[in-house]
């Protein structure tokens, strides 16, 4: 959810996903003052979230996917340690300046 302001909010819950499977929903919040533009075409560019998150090392679009639309597929490289994973994700909402939302698998 992108809004104007300047607070910050992260939550948690267990609920089943889109086929019924138990999973745990991470939710985070951070409100800036900016224009909500600006601030969805920054967090909707998965390219760049290795500059945002402590664990992310990088991502790439992935199935002939090339931007932020529902369906898109992307795989992002992380790290934490020594250890080290990838994971695949499929955007589940992309409403310009607006929401941005994918699921990991």
């Amino acid at each position: 959810m992108i809004r104007a302001g300047g607070s910050t909010q992260a939550r948690a819950s267990t609920q089943p996903d889109s086929v019924g499977r138990m999973g745990e929903n991470v939710v985070v919040e951070q409100v800036v003052k900016a224009r909500a533009a600006e601030v969805w075409a920054m967090v909707s560019d998965v390219t760049r979230m290795c500059e945002f998150s402590p664990e992310n090392t990088g991502c790439e679009w992935i199935k002939g996917s090339t931007g932020p639309s529902v369906g898109a597929r992307f795989r992002g490289t992380n790290a934490n340690g020594k250890k080290q994973w990838k994971s695949d994700a499929t955007v589940v909402e992309a409403e310009p300046g607006k929401s941005f939302a994918f699921v990991v698998r």
